[in-house]
């Protein structure tokens, strides 16, 4: 509209400013700020995906910080205590030895059947060499699983933040087993020593966690020469009823990796709910339930 004077009304003179904020903004102002936001925006696209890749190569490294796992079951475990020196150590594997030539030959009559070499077999242990030979166990159990459950839990396009709650979980799951294994590491007295899914059928190893064993014979208030005798008695035990009876490993090792297969990829519907179930968990979308106890059900 022309006013009788000939000119334009102020709204319709300056479209410009009137589009870009008001007459009090320029035209070149309105235009950088919307550069600067096209920029600023394209940055934190590129960012993202950066992020993200980046995210996913780390989720895909495993469910287990096992580095992470390790270094804080034997922090727990040498956490307030020193130790017992090599020395000490090596003084008390005689002691064993010497156990178990008594314990050996006794048990071999009782039971009719002979258990060659497991004497040379034994070794007295520190509490962190208990952790070291129990991580490398728990590593081969839980990678049966884990490259099936991964393929779950990080999918190709799963974002950022699938990513990150595969790797929160790591977290936490590293350090509940650390702790776990730090827990027991400061309480087991002996163990069998056996890899039931390893492809080497190696005879097992009977370990004795002497730093625990003096502990609890304190406790007890009993002579460490007659419990530590016990302590071999028991796990020699062990040993006969795996190495005496020849079909008890492979049964074992062939129901435990039954067991494993329900939680791959299979094309088994229980396989395949459990696995989704598992994956679920790991990524923060069960009912409070942890992947571990899962599979420990």
């Amino acid at each position: 509209m022309i006013r009788r004077d000939g000119a334009l009304p102020a709204a319709e003179a300056s479209p410009r400013r009137r589009r870009f904020g008001g007459p009090s903004t320029p035209a070149w102002t309105a235009d950088r700020r919307w550069q600067a936001g096209f920029l600023v925006g394209s940055a934190v696209g590129i960012a993202a995906t950066i992020l993200g890749r980046r995210a996913d190569r780390s989720a895909r490294r495993g469910l287990i910080d096992w580095d992470d796992v390790e270094r804080l079951a034997v922090a727990r475990v040498q956490a307030g205590s020193p130790g017992l020196t090599d020395h000490e150590l090596r003084a008390a594997d005689a002691a064993y030895r010497e156990a178990m030539a008594v314990v050996v030959p006794r048990l071999a009559e009782a039971l009719g059947t002979p258990l060659p070499g497991v004497i040379e077999r034994a070794s007295v242990v520190s509490r962190a060499d208990w952790v070291h030979a129990n991580v490398r166990t728990f590593r081969t159990l839980v990678s049966t699983i884990e490259g099936p459950l991964l393929e779950q839990v990080v999918r190709p396009g799963g974002g950022l933040a699938a990513s990150a709650m595969v790797i929160a979980n790591r977290w936490v799951s590293s350090r509940q087993l650390g702790f776990l294994l730090g827990f027991m590491g400061q309480r087991v007295l002996g163990q069998y020593d056996i890899a039931l899914l390893s492809a080497e059928a190696d005879d097992g190893r009977l370990l004795f966690v002497e730093e625990n064993i003096r502990a609890t014979a304190r406790n007890l208030d009993v002579p460490i020469g007659p419990f530590r005798t016990w302590i071999a008695l028991h796990e020699t035990t062990h040993a006969f009823e795996f190495e005496a009876h020849p079909w008890l490993r492979p049964y074992l090792a062939e129901r435990l990796e039954r067991q494993l297969k329900l939680f791959g990829a299979s094309t088994e519907t229980l396989g395949r709910d459990a696995l989704k179930a598992i994956a679920r968990a790991v990524r923060g979308q069960g009912d409070g339930e942890h992947w571990m106890e899962r599979i420990m059900t």
